[in-house]
């Protein structure tokens, strides 16, 4: 996925912010209403592990604790799922961002 691609209608990308073997990090603007929120494309390979996300979504859905970023919308693009959060800027936790030394 390039930069500036429109999810799902809703959803613009700005840039990577990070990726690993569980998926990619995007930082995004909601069309029309601006909003900046990181949207997290999830790579699943098999049967099992679609529905794992599809679990931890129904428990993030109904979590609201202080100090754990808020789950703001979900789907799937390309065949794969995705969730979006709000965005907390700073470093990632553990580690680096996408090209830091």
């Amino acid at each position: 996925m390039s930069q500036s691609t429109l999810i799902n209608g809703r959803w613009l990308t700005l840039d990577l912010i990070g990726a690993g073997g569980a998926g990619r990090v995007w930082r995004v603007c909601e069309e029309g209403t601006g909003q900046i929120a990181a949207l997290k494309l999830i790579t699943v390979n098999t049967a099992m592990h679609r529905l794992r996300v599809k679990r931890e979504i129904q428990a993030l859905r109904s979590l609201d604790v202080q100090g754990v970023v808020q789950l703001i919308d979900h789907g799937e693009f390309l065949g794969q799922p995705y969730l979006v959060m709000e965005y907390i800027d700073g470093a990632p936790f553990p580690g680096r961002s996408v090209g830091s030394d």
